[in-house]
């Protein structure tokens, strides 16, 4: 079974912004799922992210996009020596209340 993460948000916002600066390769989150949209964007370095039973490499400029209920993981490449980056979440309810068809779209 995979963990529901609950999101806090930030500041009444309808988004968390997390800022990563790695300087070692034993980071990982475990598998988990959550309502939100994620948006991973690498600056230096790669991620390997998991989701929905495949693997992707995610490098530095390129965009991730994770939908809302997916399963997934992230975790630093190992032959990475820093990553720097962001990951954005943006509250399901806050889109489904501007956008109510949001459930019909998947993002690739």
């Amino acid at each position: 079974m995979y963990k529901y993460e609950k999101i806090k948000l930030d500041d009444k916002l309808p988004i968390k912004l997390i800022d990563l600066f790695l300087e070692n390769n034993n980071y990982k989150i475990d598998k988990h799922w959550h309502n939100s949209i994620e948006i991973l964007v690498p600056v230096i370095g790669r991620l390997d992210v998991w989701l929905n039973g495949k693997s992707y490499w995610v490098d530095e400029g390129e965009v991730f996009i994770i939908n809302s209920k997916e399963v997934h993981n992230v975790i630093w490449v190992k032959n990475t020596e820093i990553y720097k980056g962001y990951a954005l979440q943006i509250n399901y309810e806050f889109i489904k209340k501007y956008y109510n068809q949001i459930d019909s779209i998947y993002f690739k």
